[in-house]
């Protein structure tokens, strides 16, 4: 493939993959108990530091792990900080399939096998929109020998009950079998096409107030003009944690990709793990 002949977007995207591609054995295949078929990437430093935690980049929703900026920008900070780095694509994003119609609870279970591929050390989990739900998710309700493990979540631009944001306040039609199109700018066709059953099949994973126990420390990145996510949304789950802190970027959007933005989380992230030492 020529990369010279591509639009400056599919060449960023391209040398992504390049940049996951690099290592040798770091990308690997699981098959999940769900029927998933996840891609994921795992670069471990444990014959080195049997005790480095490792930092593990949950995506957002229609988000790809090997063509995220934040994705390379977290495997660059976890080489600096001498940590081992996780990531994957959610089933039926990217390079990863999902064997029925995909849903928050069937990528959280999905997630939890992910992690159990790191066999030891302390996780610390980075989730980016429906990724910060899924590691609430995980801290919350997930098996004692992840949460354990557990150093801290940073939220990017958390989208936390989002699935059902959207069902009450923008889906048109409330039936399963209505295919939405969601109007979007990250999409070259100007939409999202997303089932209603797919964000019905979400409610097993809405985060209610009265069940909420997180056992690690989380700080929340967001920006003020996030249009995706409302600040006070967060500001307000974030009041229901105790460990919980949120920083807010005066001029970030929802994506927080920008070189300040990605400065904030870097230093987010490097305040937590140095706490932990």
């Amino acid at each position: 493939m020529n990369s010279a002949k591509l639009p400056k977007r599919q060449t960023e995207n391209l040398s992504l993959m390049t940049t996951f591609a690099r290592v040798p054995g770091c990308l690997k295949t699981l098959h999940t108990r769900n029927g998933s078929t996840i891609r994921y990437y795992l670069q471990s430093i444990a014959a080195q530091d049997q005790h480095a935690p490792t930092i593990c980049f949950i995506p957002g929703f229609r988000s790809f792990a090997f063509q995220s900026l934040k994705s390379e920008f977290l495997l660059s900070l976890s080489v600096k900080q001498g940590c081992s780095f996780l990531t994957w694509d959610h089933a039926s994003q990217g390079e990863s399939t999902a064997a029925s119609c995909p849903s928050v609870k069937l990528w959280y279970d999905d997630a939890l096998e992910v992690l159990n591929q790191v066999p030891s050390g302390k996780l610390f989990l980075v989730g980016a929109s429906m990724g910060a739900w899924i590691s609430l998710l995980v801290a919350n309700r997930g098996p004692a020998t992840i949460k354990d493990r557990l150093l801290g979540i940073v939220g990017i631009g958390a989208g936390i009950n989002f699935t059902e944001d959207w069902l009450n306040n923008e889906v048109p039609v409330n039936d399963p079998a209505y295919v939405w199109k969601r109007p979007t700018e990250y999409h070259a066709n100007g939409h999202y096409e997303i089932p209603v059953k797919m964000l019905l099949d979400s409610r097993e994973c809405l985060m209610l107030e009265d069940e909420i126990s997180i056992p690690c420390p989380v700080t929340f990145v967001h920006g003020r003009k996030d249009a995706d996510s409302k600040l006070e949304n967060v500001v307000s789950f974030a009041k229901k944690i105790p460990t919980a802190s949120v920083q807010i970027i005066e001029d970030g959007d929802h994506r927080l990709s920008k070189e300040s933005d990605l400065t904030c989380i870097e230093q987010a992230i490097i305040q937590m793990i140095e706490a932990n030492k």
